[in-house]
C-alpha cells in the first residue's frame, strides 16, 4: 500500500489543490499511518471553506455530505451518506466513495463539523463507504496536541442544496 508523506515525501513542499486553496508554506505537522491521517497546518492563509472536528461524544444528524475530489477532478465531489455502522476505527456508509476522494471530509451539515474522513469502500457502487472515524480523528489531533472546537463551518461548499443528491431508494 502506498501512503503520502514517505521517505523523502516528508521534505518535499507541500501544493494543496482545490478550490482557491491559498498556496504558501504549508508544513507536515503529523502521520498516522495506520488510520490514514496526516495533519497539516496552512501557513500561506485561511482556507474558504472550515468545517471544526465534532466535539467528544457528539452524535451525527442524518443530513450528512462526503465531500472530496473523485478521480482527482475539480470541482469537488458533494454527495449524501448515512451512516450505516460506526465503530471505535470505522464509519461505514451506505454510499461508497469513489476513486481519489481519500482525504476528503465526512461532514454533519446540521452543526457544520466534520465526523468523518473518506478512507475507501468495500465495493462499487453497492458500498459501503468507509471513513476513519471521527473518535480516531479525535484522539489524532489530541496526540499532536491540536484541537478543532465544534462550531459552524466558515463558508459553505458552493450550491450546497443543489449538488446534494440523495442516494436512490431501494428498488429503483
Amino acid at each position: 500500500m502506498l501512503f503520502a508523506f514517505q521517505g523523502d515525501d516528508v521534505q518535499r513542499p507541500i501544493k494543496l489543490d482545490g478550490e482557491q486553496i491559498p498556496q504558501g508554506s504549508n508544513r507536515l505537522i503529523a502521520v498516522d499511518y495506520d488510520h490514514d491521517l496526516s495533519l497539516i497546518e496552512i501557513l500561506g492563509g485561511n482556507a474558504p471553506n472550515v468545517a471544526p472536528v465534532a466535539g467528544p461524544g457528539q452524535k451525527p444528524s442524518s443530513h450528512l455530505l462526503s465531500v472530496g475530489y473523485d478521480e482527482m477532478r475539480l470541482p469537488a465531489t458533494r454527495l449524501a451518506a448515512h451512516i450505516i455502522k460506526s465503530d471505535s476505527d470505522i464509519t461505514w456508509t451506505r454510499e461508497p466513495p469513489w476513486h481519489g476522494r481519500s482525504g476528503g471530509a465526512l461532514l454533519d451539515l446540521d452543526s457544520g463539523t466534520l465526523i468523518g474522513v473518506v478512507s475507501g469502500y468495500v465495493s462499487y457502487p453497492a458500498g459501503p463507504g468507509l471513513y476513519v472515524s471521527h473518535r480516531d480523528i479525535g484522539l489524532f489531533l489530541e496526540r499532536h496536541a491540536w484541537s478543532s472546537p465544534a462550531g459552524t463551518m466558515k463558508g459553505q461548499p458552493p450550491n450546497l442544496n443543489d449538488s446534494f443528491d440523495p442516494p436512490p431508494q431501494a428498488g429503483q
